[in-house]
């Protein structure tokens, strides 16, 4: 399984608040790049499509004690897992990163290396933003239910 993780961010929210919007399955449509489509979510999961890729479908598991939220994908094309990592800082901030597991053959590994990073970069740049201006988003992908 090929790992690419993300840089290490300090984010100016509480551990707990982030935890709570990252855990939220409304939410992670806002982290996602302007190019996927078809953003769907339901009480149990979310779904969407990235062009050359295809449909993903992801489900999650949580910390009990907040300190990271796993995406899981057993779906096509290959299955994968996004881990969102927090460690608290101080009482208003902790740093995030974000790791991108993907179970592929290794032929493939360079070639989705560089994708894969980018889009975990892409995630933690919006989560990044969400601590800036708060939970307003203008994204697309937030309204679609």
């Amino acid at each position: 399984m090929k790992n690419i993780e993300s840089q290490s961010r300090l984010i100016n929210r509480q551990s707990k608040e982030l935890y709570g919007f990252i855990a939220d399955y409304h939410n992670f449509g806002k982290f996602l790049p302007e190019q996927v489509s078809d953003w769907n979510v339901t009480e149990t999961g979310c779904s969407f499509n990235i062009p050359n890729l295809g449909t993903i479908a992801l489900r999650m598991e949580k910390d009990d004690a907040e300190r990271w939220v796993k995406y899981i994908s057993a779906s096509r094309p290959a299955p994968f897992e996004l881990l969102c990592e927090l460690k608290p800082e101080t009482e208003t901030n902790c740093h995030l990163t974000i790791t991108a597991f993907a179970d592929v053959p290794a032929f493939m590994q360079m070639m989705i290396a560089k994708p894969i990073k980018n889009f975990v970069t892409v995630l933690l740049d919006k989560v990044e933003s969400f601590s800036l201006c708060g939970q307003r988003d203008s994204n697309p992908h937030a309204s679609r239910h």
